[in-house]
């Protein structure tokens, strides 16, 4: 169990130089009102949140937050390259496919390589969790026949990246974190992407990215940087899985982990056609309630990581709370469709008692539409998932993806994603 919201008598902490992860030092805070409207009225109808509450938070962590793709962006028209169909992959329990998807005509422009399992043997359109790799589509599974990513990667001899490049050595060496057989024994299908084919993840990545296509002036304030880059291609991958006519378009199920756990959450707000979205330990900027300053700090994360977001996040570095939103507004984004915020106990930079502070402030917009969530200041216990459309879930262990983490997403799907 993690412990509850501390007295708001607490002092702050100077989250401008430090981080920690002490209780007693989460300072006293005000959790702003999901329902309250600029205006200073509140939100009373399901109308309104969708006409206008919905509208302005989408606005608010646009601006200060992640970022703005232009709209113009949408008039890009993709294709898919459908590059490999293997009906009897891993054995012929699976047909994999590999689909380059190409951004417009400009050839210069970063493409995304989708790799995508399917179950055999069904009888109908199967939901499928798309979910983005940090490492490439190769270090999912040691399938031979998984092309080789060729953008950027971090040097990592664990998986066989030298000089900025995969190689066949990182096949499957991330495994522990894609039970793939066990996914499609369940009935549900996979799709993956590396995150690096559209925003090398370092500060200079912009360069190299798709951004300089969507965006071009870096310097504005609230110019688009990684997270909102990798959301939008998140998007992307979805308009060639509902064109799938072996996919339920109805039941995408996206999911993400860390820093894509916070890409998936923006992606999810942004883009109602995720039937139901799933963070695992996103902490700061993803489902962690910024407020209590604990673990990854927005000054912190934003010295560490400054190619994240928008220009004009930078200025509330020490300063969570002049920001004009906080985390439990970006979950209440994705009401009324089914949302799982999931912790590790030993992940306190991530701040799971914030995660579930986030999901329950969350609440009262899931149940303005009939739907319910946490109402109790104590979170659940471990490996207990609350039995919500609206829910939450922690586990003993560190900041991770277990194959035990796949059959809590599974089951929380059969539970609340119904066919339609």
């Amino acid at each position: 169990m993690i412990t509850p919201t501390p007295p708001a008598s607490v002092p702050s902490p100077d989250s401008s130089s430090r981080s920690h992860h002490d209780e007693s030092l989460v300072p006293a805070y005000t959790v702003p009102n999901p329902l309250r409207l600029a205006d200073g009225s509140f939100v009373t109808t399901r109308e309104d949140w969708i006409i206008r509450r919905r509208p302005e938070l989408l606005d608010l962590f646009a601006t200060h937050m992640y970022g703005r793709i232009p709209a113009s962006a949408s008039n890009l028209k993709n294709r898919y390259e459908i590059t490999d169909t293997h009906s009897a992959a891993l054995g012929g329990q699976a047909t994999r496919r590999q689909i380059t998807i190409h951004f417009g005509s400009d050839p210069n422009f970063p493409k995304l390589f989708l790799l995508l399992y399917l179950p055999n043997n069904v009888t109908a359109p199967v939901p499928v969790f798309l979910v983005p790799n940090f490492h490439g589509n190769h270090t999912v599974h040691n399938d031979p026949g998984i092309t080789l990513p060729t953008a950027w990667m971090r040097n990592d001899p664990i998986y066989g990246v030298t000089d900025n490049r995969a190689s066949a050595a990182g096949r499957g060496a991330n495994s522990s974190r894609w039970p793939v057989e066990a996914i499609l024994a369940r009935g549900y299908g996979l799709a993956t992407a590396y995150y690096g084919d559209v925003f090398p993840d370092h500060p200079s990545g912009r360069e190299n990215s798709i951004l300089p296509f969507l965006a071009p002036d870096p310097g504005a304030p609230a110019a688009p940087a990684a997270i909102a880059a990798w959301s939008w291609a998140i998007s992307r991958a979805a308009d060639y899985l509902i064109s799938d006519r072996a996919i339920d378009a109805y039941r995408l199920c996206l999911t993400g982990h860390s820093r894509l756990g916070k890409a998936v959450l923006w992606a999810g707000a942004q883009d109602t056609r995720f039937g139901l979205i799933i963070s695992n330990c996103s902490g700061c900027c993803g489902a962690a309630f910024s407020r209590r300053q604990f673990g990854e700090t927005f000054a912190v994360i934003n010295q560490k990581f400054p190619h994240w977001f928008t220009p004009r996040f930078h200025s509330y570095s020490g300063k969570e709370s002049d920001f004009p939103a906080d985390q439990h507004e970006l979950l209440a984004l994705l009401t009324p469709r089914p949302l799982l915020v999931c912790s590790a106990q030993d992940d306190a930079w991530a701040d799971p008692m914030g995660e579930y502070v986030s999901t329950l402030h969350a609440t009262p917009v899931y149940q303005l539409f009939g739907k319910s969530g946490p109402i109790s200041p104590q979170p659940p216990n471990l490996d207990t998932l609350f039995p919500a459309p609206l829910s939450y879930h922690i586990r003993a262990g560190k900041h991770d993806v277990l194959h035990a983490d796949w059959q809590t997403y599974i089951n929380f799907a059969q539970t609340y994603l119904a066919r339609k």
